[in-house]
């Protein structure tokens, strides 16, 4: 069976009709691993990429439709600009240079001076049964980036998450940004 979009809600909510067929009862029925941008959003995207997820009315009368399709390419293109600007990785002075932003009084104060940690969820969130697991991977994925960055880091006992980024930022005092 394909999918419907008259029916894809079910999955997610339980509902009531009376006698003459009025919806009389609603309760959601959310799985505790459940995630709004993945569980419906993607599968929207995938099954309708060139639908329209946004349509934005301007104060002037312009207007702008977004298809699921664009709203994801825009989303990757917003956190890829971030990682850019603030990455300590990154020397992306030149690239910013023809935009308002590089005019700013502070352009140059924030400009790659940060550990930036990318986290791109759709990843975890497909290979990880439920929300713990996905927890432990994205932990056990930033910790060992921490390490391959930071070999030289005084490792706490206890390699726990914060304790390795407070560890690391007591050491070197450059701030983690996570995007």
């Amino acid at each position: 069976m394909g999918f419907d979009i008259r029916t894809f809600y079910k999955q997610f909510l339980k509902e009531g009709f009376d006698e003459n067929g009025v919806l009389n009862f609603a309760e959601l029925t959310l799985d505790d691993n459940f995630n709004f941008a993945y569980d419906i959003l993607d599968k929207l995207g995938e099954e309708m990429p060139d639908k329209t997820i946004m349509h934005w009315l301007g104060e002037n009368g312009e207007e702008k439709k977004f298809t699921y399709r664009e709203f994801v390419e825009k989303s990757n293109q917003t956190a890829n600009m971030l990682v850019a600007y603030y990455s300590k990785g990154c020397d992306s002075k030149e690239m910013f240079s023809k935009y308002k932003i590089s005019s700013a009084p502070t352009f140059e104060k924030h400009l790659n001076k940060y550990n930036v940690i990318h986290i791109n969820m759709v990843n975890f969130l497909g290979e990880s049964k439920n929300i713990d697991e996905m927890i432990q991977f994205i932990c056990e994925d930033i910790i060992d980036e921490v390490i391959e960055q930071y070999p030289d880091l005084n490792m706490p006992r206890r390699k726990t998450l914060i304790n390795v980024l407070n560890k690391a930022f007591a050491q070197y005092k450059i701030p983690f940004i996570f995007i």
